[in-house]
């Protein structure tokens, strides 16, 4: 095969010339004689299609080497580019709180059951030296974790064990990164299954309660929940609080009085209506200034808020109303039993008359979220307006 003059790729010539014309007159005929010039057209058609595949695999090779330089200028020019990215241009300490910002709204998780990490601050950390150093001196990214302790399934011992060993030096590192702030940490405790080694994990979480200051703790399991908090010892910070009747009841088994003297907002909700309203008494209710019920029997209500004495903000979702105190402490037409149990959060609003025996007078602020039939009636709102007599703010909405 020849090659060209001038970029010296091989030059093919076909040894076979494609004439339909002279094929079809041939086929028309009844008979051919000239066998030995079929053979020889045959035998050069087979070195053609050889050549052929030769030129189209070289064609390929060419092309596929262009497409991967192609695409290796495209990363270069990209990275290039991205030295043009306003984020570039930020001063560390605004791109300190576009991190706080990312974090905030995907905040980090440690999912045992499920097998789940999700650590954004890590992912931060690791797109370039730059973003590490930001991210390492903005402790406050590593402020804000959620765990999930306990296993779902039958797990190997030695895999659960090597997950533990996996994940206890990114807790760790957690911990370091935010030493210079307060915590932010959510806690959903269920069956350890007999493994002790998350009795590790729990260890070097409560070592941190002197720093937390909210702390979402759900237990699920009596004996893991009292193993955690057997082991804080101090609460110092700590100034927002959520957690349902049964772990709270199972908290103050172990300690007969919750130890926040900073505590001011608390979120309490009732699964089951069987527990006494007497273990609420151990909780520094005259400290709350924000308080969050959902899922509460209406007797349990009142008795919580007449202890509220500093009350500033209320809010209430999904509570069990019965049928004595709904005609005297329930707004009405506006509110029904069957109107708030369909919100997904609801402004429950005292009657006027009644806001001094409830205890809920040094109320300043209401927020009321209203049905839709309410909405279309705005007269049906007039009377919550003599709260403002009482010095309250009302919004409606």
């Amino acid at each position: 095969m020849t090659q060209c003059s001038k970029c010296g790729a091989p030059n093919f010539q076909p040894r076979v010339s494609v004439n339909s014309d002279k094929i079809q007159q041939q086929l028309r005929s009844l008979g051919f004689a000239d066998k030995a010039s079929v053979d020889e057209l045959l035998h050069d058609a087979e070195k053609d299609f050889d050549a052929y595949d030769a030129e189209i695999a070289r064609l390929e090779t060419a092309i596929s080497v262009l497409k991967h330089k192609r695409r290796r200028l495209e990363g270069h020019v990209a990275k290039y580019r991205s030295l043009l990215s306003p984020i570039r241009r930020l001063p560390p300490e605004i791109l300190g709180l576009v991190f706080l910002l990312c974090c905030q709204e995907s905040r980090s998780y440690f999912d045992l059951c499920d097998g789940d990490i999700t650590l954004p601050a890590v992912v931060l950390s690791q797109v370039c030296t730059s973003w590490r150093q930001v991210a390492s001196k903005t402790s406050s990214i590593w402020s804000h974790l959620h765990f999930e302790l306990g296993w779902l399934d039958d797990r190997p011992n030695h895999l659960k064990q090597k997950f533990i060993e996996q994940i206890l030096p990114l807790i760790n590192l957690y911990f370091e990164r935010s030493s210079q702030v307060s915590l932010d940490l959510g806690l959903r405790l269920r069956s350890f299954m007999g493994n002790h080694d998350l009795e590790s994990i729990l260890k070097m979480i409560t070592s941190t309660s002197h720093r937390w200051n909210s702390l979402y703790v759900w237990g699920e399991s009596d004996s893991e929940t009292k193993v955690f908090w057997s082991q804080i010892t101090e609460l110092s910070r700590l100034e927002y609080f959520e957690t349902d009747f049964e772990t709270l009841a199972w908290l103050l088994g172990i300690s007969q009085n919750l130890r926040a003297h900073r505590l001011r907002w608390l979120y309490l909700e009732d699964n089951f209506p069987e527990l006494h309203i007497t273990i609420i008494t151990a909780v520094p209710l005259a400290q709350i200034t924000t308080l969050s019920l959902s899922t509460i029997g209406s007797r349990k209500v009142f008795e919580i808020l007449r202890r509220c004495i500093n009350l500033s903000e209320l809010v209430m979702s999904d509570i069990r109303w019965t049928h004595s105190h709904l005609s005297l402490h329930v707004t009405k037409p506006t509110f029904r039993p069957e109107t708030l149990n369909k919100m997904v959060r609801s402004r429950w609003i005292p009657d006027p008359t009644f806001s001094s025996e409830i205890g809920v007078a040094c109320l300043r602020s209401i927020k009321l979220i209203g049905d839709e039939r309410a909405a279309k009636k705005p007269s049906l709102y007039n009377s919550l307006m003599e709260l403002e007599k009482f010095g309250l703010r009302v919004e409606i909405f």
